[in-house]
């Protein structure tokens, strides 16, 4: 299987939640199974196949994908969206987008990672003041690097297509195959913030996909 490596270099405070917080938090950060800050796969693949959607409705597409008659290359490369019965993206996303692995080391001292919280209100329009009850706190991620694995992994549609379509087919996934890389490139420049409260300022980033640099400040000297 190809892959390339994605990294996320934030410059404000991001917020990913995964629900309530308890006595402390209306919402805390999502979590990888260490404890540090992290993105859920499926929150990238949405920022970018967003992203790679409008590229497709301005005429950014690669000179050798034939929209009228390949189709859509998003829809390749990500799948239908809101079709269950349509076949899976070619894409292969990671469960989580980690941190750097000389910040993993650290192990549990991890707090200076977390913001002691941020909080927020409603202000009514008509009085300009806060809406009674309407104070919330919410936890957030300092900014740093995160980072994790895309792979080209075609589903097995071959084998379920009719033999005049087979041909087809596989021609249509070299293809996708030759240009995916830059395509997602360019599809990275238009994604410019992750998490929530994107609108607020949270979350601003830079996404790079096939950056070495990067790639060995996450995962080590040994990447």
């Amino acid at each position: 299987m190809d892959r390339v490596f994605v990294s996320i270099d934030t410059s404000t405070y991001w917020m990913h939640a995964t629900g309530g917080g308890g006595e402390d938090y209306d919402s805390v950060i999502f979590r990888d199974h260490s404890g540090f800050p992290a993105l859920k796969g499926r929150h990238v693949r949405g920022l970018l196949r967003e992203a790679a959607r409008r590229l497709e409705s301005w005429g950014h597409v690669p000179q050798d994908w034939d929209p009228g008659k390949m189709g859509s290359l998003t829809k390749w490369l990500f799948g239908k969206r809101g079709d269950r019965l349509a076949p899976p993206g070619i894409l292969d996303f990671p469960t989580v987008f980690h941190m750097p692995e000389p910040v993993l080391s650290l192990g549990e001292e991890y707090a200076p990672l977390f913001s002691t919280g941020i909080a927020s209100t409603r202000i009514e329009y008509e009085t300009g003041s806060a809406k009674d009850q309407s104070l919330r706190n919410m936890e957030a991620a300092v900014p740093g690097l995160l980072g994790g694995w895309i792979g080209f992994d075609p589903p097995d549609r071959l084998a379920l297509a009719h033999e005049e379509e087979r041909e087809e087919l596989q021609k249509t996934i070299d293809e996708a195959r030759k240009i995916w890389v830059d395509f997602l490139q360019q599809a990275a420049l238009e994604v410019r913030a992750i998490g929530g409260k994107r609108t607020r300022g949270f979350g601003r980033c830079l996404m790079q996909i096939g950056d070495q640099m990067t790639q060995t400040a996450i995962e080590g000297e040994t990447a």
